[in-house]
């Protein structure tokens, strides 16, 4: 939560989150919510908790003939809404991915098998 304590009512978070919904996804986005974040949701149903959150909430299926589900509707789209941001963003986008990855390694998020 402490990369999230700084953000107020100028910025934006892209949440992805597809049924089953993760419980950290859920609370994340409730509480940037109530730092008046404004909340752009990808869900796969517009009652989903973060939908319900969103101002904008961008409907993906993911649901397959096969009898497993599909997350590359939401990828796909979030693909293009990060691009579509970057093409368009001032500032140096890729520094500030850069820095955002390091804090995220430093806190322990993810995980390296090297």
């Amino acid at each position: 939560m402490s990369l999230m304590s700084t953000m107020g009512h100028k910025d934006a978070l892209l949440v992805c989150s597809l049924s089953p919904y993760s419980r950290r996804s859920v609370a994340l986005t409730r509480y940037l919510s109530q730092q008046k974040v404004k909340i752009v949701a990808i869900t796969d149903n517009a009652s989903s908790p973060v939908g319900r959150l969103a101002g904008e909430t961008i409907l993906v299926k993911k649901k397959t003939t096969a009898f497993f589900d599909t997350l590359t509707p939401a990828f796909l789209v979030s693909e293009l809404l990060v691009a579509l941001l970057a093409a368009v963003a001032k500032g140096d986008v890729r520094a500030l991915v850069s820095r955002t990855e390091e804090k995220l390694w430093a806190m322990g998020e993810w995980w390296s098998v090297e």
